[in-house]
């Protein structure tokens, strides 16, 4: 029989993915349900019917990420030492480039860094 005790209780990283950006903020509350020192979301912006709308895309779901990490960690904020990082994935359909964003959190959503990379496909 397994006890109790024989499980985790911190994980060293926990991963998320959502392929939907849209959709992303169900696996951003996940992240927070879990004690760990990193936590990590990859989610992936499609720019398939409005050229511009991925930058509005992405900007709404930074912004809402930070104000989840906000609200979970008001009251009984976990570890201080804990991060959070969020990627996301842009492909434009008519241009060879990957675009990576990548964002690290504190645990009350303040953003630490933020970087972008291309990747020539």
């Amino acid at each position: 029989m397994i006890s109790l005790n024989e499980y985790p209780t911190n994980y060293d990283i926990l991963i998320e993915h959502e392929n939907d950006i849209k959709l992303c903020y169900q696996e951003m509350i996940k992240l927070t349900y879990y004690k760990s020192s990193l936590k990590v979301l990859v989610t992936y912006n499609y720019d398939e019917n409005a050229e511009n709308q991925w930058q509005k895309t992405e900007a709404n779901a930074v912004a809402n990420f930070s104000s989840i990490l906000q609200q979970t960690n008001s009251e009984m904020p976990e570890n201080k030492d804990t991060e959070y990082l969020f990627i996301i994935g842009q492909m434009k359909k008519n241009l060879p480039v990957l675009k990576w964003t990548f964002v690290i959190y504190g645990i009350h959503g303040k953003e630490i860094s933020r970087r972008m990379e291309l990747e020539t496909l």
